[in-house]
């Protein structure tokens, strides 16, 4: 086991151990029944379609969906308090959970959590050769640091098929029924179940990150100079490589964005803008980087001069000073926390940006977070990709700040 998770370009844990997918996997839906119906409760936590999805929007791909905290308080909101990310099945769900119990574990002595002693216990088998005591200790330490920008992990639940049918890749308006996969069950049950492998429908539950914002503005910018891993097949890196050729220069691109712009002739019925991942690959130059930035970080919602032809999204409205100033901060903090990582390359992860567009609320602070862990890999002296992403952002957005 020691020797797998040491490979160059290889991923970051041994996912092929059946016994360590199975104990990672119950601990998942072990934590998920803290938040979900008792078993001697008569319905089961329902979800609807997340309406503030930026990026991962495709007609092969399960949107994500969200449920509130309280059952009374309006099921299905837009702003529940939680998401329920889709997981695969194959070893990029499994991969995804686990760096999710690694957050938990490298807090583990503060938050005393009985599911973190399940992967703490591993790390120190793990540990127990001796030869990369130190390595790893770094790894976890960096860990722990990047988990103040990750969403919190509430566990892993699958959908009740018996009351709705399967999900389908653009659910439609009706609600979701969702039960814990170990609800109901007795203590010899969970130990049987899930086993080894993720059962269909399965959903992680993440903290909703745009609650508490009225109308928020997300853009979802994959970062890295690569987005595939090492050991991938060569037409998937031929066919990453032409999605967007600028990443390898920018270090990152825009795979969606939405914008409150309720007075924009191409609002929706919401009053958002939508910005697919198409409109992030058409952005060629630094120009068209920075014009994309600044439709998100535009101030008001209603134009105060009339659009240019040359460059429609130049000087139309002006910018947020306080929300560019926070996020470069947090971009600061975020790239200082990467420098501690000598190990992990993630490639295909993202950074989630939120902002309040409702101009009247008064709230200029960003939210930073960072997510998908499903294609990290082990590589000497960490990712300088991600870091240039970071510092090519950041870049930009200082220059907005003084435009």
């Amino acid at each position: 086991r020691n020797s797998n998770i040491k490979k160059e370009g290889h991923p970051w844990i041994d996912w092929s151990d059946p016994s360590l997918k199975g104990q990672i996997l119950r601990a998942g839906f072990k934590r998920a029944r803290g938040i979900l119906p008792k078993p001697s409760s008569p319905r089961s936590r329902e979800a609807k379609p997340f309406l503030h999805q930026a990026g991962g929007l495709s007609d092969h791909k399960i949107s994500l969906l969200s449920f509130s905290d309280n059952d009374d308080s309006g099921v299905g909101d837009e702003n529940g308090g939680y998401v329920l990310k889709p997981l695969r099945r194959d070893h990029r769900g499994f991969l995804e959970i686990a760096f999710y119990e690694a957050i938990l574990a490298s807090q583990y002595g503060e938050t005393d959590s009985p599911v973190s002693a399940s992967w703490a216990s591993f790390i120190q088998r793990v540990l127990d050769d001796g030869e990369d005591c130190e390595l790893f200790l770094k790894e976890i330490d960096f860990i722990k640091h990047l988990s103040i920008f990750t969403p919190k992990c509430y566990g892993v639940v699958c959908q009740d098929t018996t009351i709705k049918g399967p999900p389908q890749p653009s659910p439609s308006s009706s609600s979701l029924s969702f039960l814990s996969k170990l609800e109901g069950s007795s203590k010899s049950d969970w130990e049987e179940e899930p086993g080894d492998e993720i059962p269909p429908n399965s959903y992680l539950i993440l903290r909703n990150a745009t609650q508490g914002f009225t109308k928020p503005c997300v853009i979802d910018l994959k970062m890295g100079i690569q987005t595939y891993e090492p050991t991938a097949p060569i037409d998937k890196q031929v066919r990453e490589h032409r999605k967007y050729p600028q990443q390898a220069k920018f270090g990152f691109r825009i795979t969606g964005m939405r914008v409150y712009d309720p007075h924009h002739e191409d609002a929706d019925d919401n009053g958002y803008r939508i910005f697919s991942k198409h409109y992030g690959r058409h952005l060629q130059t630094e120009n068209d980087v920075m014009d994309a930035l600044r439709i998100f970080f535009s101030k008001r919602s209603k134009p105060t001069i009339p659009p240019r032809k040359q460059n429609q999204n130049r000087a139309i409205m002006p910018l947020s000073s306080e929300a560019l100033g926070d996020l470069i901060s947090k971009l600061h903090e975020l790239e200082s926390c990467f420098e501690k990582n000598m190990e992990l390359s993630f490639h295909a992860s993202s950074i989630l940006i939120i902002r309040e567009g409702d101009v009247t609320k008064g709230n200029d602070d960003c939210c930073l977070k960072s997510i998908d862990f499903s294609h990290i890999c082990r590589k000497k002296g960490g990712d300088k990709g991600y870091i240039h992403g970071v510092q090519t952002l950041r870049s930009m957005l200082n220059d907005l700040q003084q435009y």
